[in-house]
Parts: C-alpha cells; structure tokens; sequence
C-alpha cells in the first residue's frame, strides 16, 4: 500500500503529460490550418493570413542572397579589394543574424506546452509551491505569428547582411576609383605644369630682351601657380583616399594599378532594397497577425502535477474588451495595407534609380567621345600654333591659352571615364551582386 501511494502522483503526472502532449499535437494541426479569426476588413485590405509556413534554413530568400555571385572579374584588382575588405570586416551584421537564427529557433517550439513552478500565498500565511504544465489549445494564431516574426526577422537580417558586405566593397571600390581619378588628374597637371615651366622660362628671357611686357608675365606666371595648387590638391585627394582604403582593408591594397572594367548587362536579380522591404513586411504582418490575436478569446489547458489535479481549461483575452478595440482592429488592417505600399515604393525608387544610373552611363559615353574629339583637334591646332609661333606669327600667350585648355580637356575626360566606373558600381551595389552570397 505505501509503494502504491507513493506511485499514484508519478502515473497521475504521466497520464497529464501524455493529455498535453495530445492536446499539443491538435494545436500545432489547428495552427497549421485558418487559426486566425477574421477581423473587420474592406476589400484590397485582406491581410493574406494563408501564408505557406517557412523554415529558417529553408528560406528562398536567404537561398537566393547565398547564391549571388560577385560581378567583379576574379583575381581583378577590384576582387582583391573587395575580398580583402569582406576579410576585415568586424562581423557586426554577421552576428546579429546569428542571434536572430537562434531566436527563430527557439520560438520554433512555442507550440508545445510549458512547464514551471507556481508558488502562491495560502491564507494561513505559508507559501504553496507546484509544478503547473500548461498548453495553448486554442489563441487565434498568436504563437504561430510568433514564429512567422522570427522567421521574418532572420530574412531582415540577412539582407541587411547583404547590404552591409556589398556598401563595404562598394566604398572601399570607390575610394580606390577616387584615388585613381586623383593620380590621372595629377599626371595631367604635372604634363601641364612642365609646359607652362618652360614657357615661363621663355617668357623671362623675352621680357629681359624687350620683347615681351611684364604684364605677359605676371599672367603666365597666375597660370603656373594655379596648376601648381591644382596638382598639389590631386596629389593630396589621391593620398587621403589611399590612406582611407588601407584603413578599410586593414592592408596596404590601394597600390593597385588601372581600373577593372565591370560588365555591362547585369543578372536579372531582385535590389536588395525591395528584398528588404519584403521582408520587412512579412515581420510586419506578422506583428499585426500578433496584435489582433490580442483582442481575441483564447483557450489553455493546464494541470498541477505535484497537487494531484485534474486538467483543466481556462479561457481569456489578452487585451480584454477594452474601448477602442474596433479602432485598433481596423489599424491592424490598414497596416497591411502600408507594408504592401512600402514594398512598392522601394521597388518604384529601385527602378528609377537605376534608370538614372544608366542614363548617366550613357551620357557620360556620349561625352567622353566628343571630348575626346575636341581634344584631338586641340592637338592639332597645338601643332600649328607651335609652327606659327616659331615663324613669329603667333603670339606666346596662345600656346599658353591652348595648352590651358587641353589640360583642362584631359582632366573632364579623367573625371568622365571614372565616373562611369562609379555609376556602374552603384548599380551593382544596389542590386547586391558586388560581393559574394556565400562569402558573407
């Protein structure tokens, strides 16, 4: 008889977790089916409930990032920049996709029943400790929201993964396109510098045989002392974004020599902001999903496995039935409908963006030959103001005017050709294919 009582708790604590357990198991087959009530809705307002459960590691969007591959040529100077870049980086945004994977999982079992103490105060003043298991039978697809958030959360995450490695590469690429622009610009002034040198040592001797005035003078040696400070702040622009990209890096990568020529034609593949913006609604809707189910009755059954109880069931409202419950319904519905609008916004500013790009990309082509035309043809007025100079029919002055001016060509056609480099980086950041899914 005393080795019976004291086994009567055990099977009566067995015999409730086997009922919860049960019971658990129709809950997860409830929420897998409509277990979200309808609320107050207008049609184009419906909240798209009847959405396919997804698994984090299963998720098309995460599959789809780790797929992308870099559209810079391999064992390019720009792919040794970026991988050196991606090695540096401190892993912040690796991290929290970490601590957002973790907690998808652990709410991934939500569904099944609890198990803790319960300590209450009796009337005669001593305390009553228990062991409650209790299991959600029934809350409008609160914990099934739950895990649809997580699950979201984790997809956030990893775009902002994505957009994080790519931004990386593509400011560390630009820096090094500022540098080059600044070295090519240098290298034309310096060109130029050694010209109006020896023009101003001419313009010396004529000034010293009266041939020349000092005013002549005065104004090639302003023009000399303007490309002196010009070739002086290239020389300065190119070492500070040198200095910022080894900083960057955290090695010495900005001694790479010539630009890495980027494909024209893209990959067909979604912008990383629209990939954002969805699933930034997913976590939105399921939020509201969360919200609404708040102000819905629920039922939980629960039982007390060291008191020797029975099962028992209890109902209630999260948020009760308190003023302006229809209000707050009728929000959640109209902040479905906001997600879906912010989708569109980000996809409508993708595609304008990039238009903008391409037409830049275009124009800055249609410039680049006819500056390069005129240039051309400067050369060769060039030549014959120098035959003419020499046969005493045209003024110094002019061959300084000229070689002025065709400097300032080569530097606009320094500028265009880099910043064509630029456009099409923005567009590859944009669309997140500068770096490598699988290396992030």
């Amino acid at each position: 008889m005393k080795g019976l009582s004291g086994l009567a708790p055990v099977r009566g604590a067995s015999l409730a977790v086997v009922a919860a357990l049960g019971l658990a198991g129709c809950t997860g087959a409830m929420m897998t089916g409509a277990d979200v009530t309808s609320a107050p809705q207008r049609p184009g307002q419906e909240l798209s409930v009847a959405r396919a459960e997804r698994k984090v590691d299963g998720s098309p969007v995460i599959a789809e990032l780790a797929a992308r591959r870099s559209v810079l040529p391999a064992n390019s100077g720009f792919d040794r920049i970026a991988r050196a870049v991606l090695a540096a980086d401190t892993g912040t945004a690796r991290s929290e996709l970490r601590v957002k994977q973790l907690q998808a999982q652990a709410r991934s079992k939500n569904w099944l029943p609890s198990l803790g103490p319960s300590v209450s105060l009796t009337s005669l003043g001593s305390l009553a400790t228990s062991l409650l298991l209790e299991q959600v039978l029934f809350d409008n697809g609160r914990r099934k929201a739950e895990r649809e958030f997580s699950v979201a959360d984790v997809e956030v995450a990893a775009v902002n993964l994505s957009v994080d490695g790519n931004r990386r590469v593509h400011q560390a690429l630009t820096l090094y396109v500022d540098a080059e622009a600044a070295r090519g610009r240098a290298a034309v002034a310096e060109a130029a510098l050694r010209r109006l040198a020896e023009f101003d040592r001419i313009m010396a001797l004529r000034v010293q045989g009266g041939v020349s005035n000092m005013s002549e003078q005065t104004v090639l040696r302003q023009k000399l002392i303007e490309m002196q400070a010009s070739l002086q702040s290239d020389r300065d622009a190119a070492a500070l974004a040198a200095a910022e990209l080894d900083a960057l890096a955290g090695v010495p990568v900005s001694a790479s020599a010539g630009l890495t020529t980027l494909p024209g034609a893209l990959p067909p593949v979604t912008p990383l902001a629209v990939h954002l913006a969805e699933a930034e609604k997913e976590r939105t809707l399921a939020e509201l999903r969360m919200a609404r189910a708040g102000y819905m009755p629920g039922l939980a059954a629960s039982s007390n496995l060291t008191g020797g109880g029975g099962l028992g069931v209890s109902g209630s409202i999260g948020n009760g039935l308190r003023p302006g419950r229809a209000a707050a319904l009728e929000a959640v519905t109209a902040g479905a409908d906001a997600a879906a609008a912010r989708v569109a916004q980000a996809a409508q500013d993708g595609a304008r963006r990039r238009q903008a790009l391409e037409m830049k990309i275009a124009n800055l082509d249609r410039q680049e030959a006819a500056q390069t035309e005129i240039a051309a043809q400067t050369r060769l007025n060039l030549k014959r103001f120098e035959e003419q100079y020499k046969a005493g029919v045209r003024p110094l002055m002019d061959l300084v005017t000229q070689h002025e001016a065709l400097a300032a060509m080569e530097r606009d056609l320094v500028n265009m050709r880099h910043d064509r480099v630029r456009a099409r980086l923005d567009i590859a950041r944009d669309v997140g294919l500068l770096a490598d899914g699988a290396a992030l």
